[in-house]
């Protein structure tokens, strides 16, 4: 199985248990996190962020993640991120090593997201899961 990049932990992290023994490597989610382009992702939105921004892009993984989860599942933006808030296996799709029991985000973030990379970039990400 494929774990998501290890961030710096926080110390109060690390105590906590890892995603990656929490989640069930036969779950659906786990499986499909192998499948998707994340590299590929990263490659192609990350140079729509700029590095010297006031406001850092979010991690791009956690977006697509997202996004897609919002596809699959036919979700709301608001609905997506409860999910994300209460799944672990949404958590470890999206890219997280730990258990986040708050969001670095909020739903108009998706929507900002879906704007800054288009029309053609939403389709790039939809066509991984085929």
């Amino acid at each position: 199985m494929t774990s998501p990049k290890p961030k710096s932990l926080h110390p109060s992290e690390m105590f906590r248990t890892s995603l990656l023994y929490a989640c069930r490597p036969d779950h659906p989610l786990v499986k499909l996190a192998e499948q998707i382009p994340w590299e590929m992702f990263e490659k192609r939105f990350g140079k729509l962020y700029f590095p010297d921004c006031s406001h850092p892009g979010l991690p791009i993984r956690m977006m697509v993640g997202l996004l897609l989860l919002q596809h699959t599942r036919v979700l709301s933006d608001d609905e997506v991120m409860e999910l994300w808030l209460e799944s672990v296996y949404a958590q470890y799709f999206c890219g997280e090593t730990h258990f986040q029991q708050e969001s670095q985000l909020d739903s108009s973030s998706l929507s900002r997201f879906r704007i800054h990379i288009g029309e053609s970039g939403c389709e790039l990400i939809m066509k991984s899961m085929e």
